[in-house]
């Protein structure tokens, strides 16, 4: 009789490459990036002078079925490293912020929440410390700019607390998206009203990222958005293109511009302005692709349009449109052009 011939063990990975694989087999993914922006001031403004910032991320992402057995979950957690002088404060002076990377310099935690979807990932529940500027009232041609004035709409930063659960500070939070076809998207969400835990715009209670502080009037963030595409399917002949339409509420109190609470203007009364019980508004952005170049549906030019008001009464801000161009170069899609304009 013959001896049977024993398996040979499949080789394995040792070191760095290894606890990858292993880290991998157990749903968990890693990544991390580093992006550097020198932003300068040639003329007008404060002073005429430029600024270095950086931001390094690290994240973490968890398949909870992969891992504990939990299917359709998702674990996710990031830690960010912000560098850097402020251009607006030195420099320009603006109220936008011109640099998207300017923030409080400081090591912190920036996400961290926990996802669950349900009905064949049409629908999706997420609750812990979340961005919203991340998934809502932005737009795709916008995004590669670095003003902010182009992300996070200024109609809404203006108008509420701190400028909202966005970079730098998100807030905790739960978010409810519903996407019933391929075509349309449903969102809806609550957040901490300040994540800054401090009123008056002061960074340092939260400068880690791990102090979360709720009530004291500082009131509760809700948004909701209804999005439509078309044209994103590869066989799609309609070139890409999408609508969105938000409605937001911050329910703290905010003073009014002019009047106080007797209906009279300050100005004339020297009385305290009257205090409004919230401030609410709306926003709306139309992207569509007008050349496609070749058979590559992610390159060609691209424009968009969003607008968006608050009420008048308690509103620092009554709206900065925006309206742009955007494409990639023609050498492999390595350079982005754009003509974005602010107002």
């Amino acid at each position: 009789a013959v001896a049977p011939v024993a398996a040979t063990p499949a080789p394995q990975s040792h070191g760095l490459r290894g606890f990858g694989q292993g880290l991998q087999a157990r749903g968990i993914t890693t990544a991390s990036t580093l992006t550097g922006l020198w932003i300068g001031n040639v003329a007008g403004g404060v002073h005429t002078g430029g600024v270095y910032n950086s931001l390094g991320t690290f994240d973490v992402d968890m398949d909870l079925g992969k891992s504990i057995g939990l299917r359709n979950g998702t674990l996710h957690g990031s830690l960010y490293w912000i560098r850097g002088r402020s251009v607006s404060y030195e420099y320009t002076g603006d109220a936008l912020v011109v640099s998207n990377l300017d923030g409080f310099d400081s090591i912190r935690l920036y996400e961290l929440w926990a996802e669950q979807r349900f009905a064949n990932d049409r629908l999706a529940l997420r609750v812990g410390n979340q961005s919203v500027d991340a998934e809502l009232a932005g737009t795709e041609y916008g995004s590669v700019l670095t003003n902010s004035g182009f992300g996070w709409p200024a109609s809404i930063a203006a108008n509420v607390v701190n400028g909202g659960p966005i970079y730098f500070a998100p807030a905790f939070g739960a978010r409810l998206a519903w996407a019933p076809t391929e075509q349309w998207n449903v969102a809806v969400g609550v957040y901490d009203g300040d994540s800054f835990d401090q009123p008056d715009g002061d960074p340092l209670p939260n400068q880690h990222g791990v102090h979360w502080s709720f009530g004291h009037g500082q009131g509760a963030f809700a948004i909701a958005e209804v999005a439509h595409l078309w044209g994103s399917a590869e066989n799609a002949v309609t070139p890409p293109g999408s609508w969105k339409l938000g409605l937001w509420r911050h329910s703290a109190a905010f003073e009014d511009n002019r009047f106080d609470a007797n209906g009279i203007p300050v100005a004339e009364s020297g009385a305290d302005a009257a205090v409004h019980a919230g401030n609410q508004g709306w926003y709306a952005a139309f992207e569509q692709k007008l050349w496609q170049e070749g058979s590559a549906r992610d390159q060609g030019l691209g424009a968009w349009l969003r607008v968006g008001a608050p009420p008048r009464t308690a509103a620092r801000s009554n709206g900065c449109p925006t309206v742009g161009c955007t494409g990639p170069g023609r050498s492999r899609g390595a350079t982005r052009m754009s003509s974005p304009s602010a107002w």
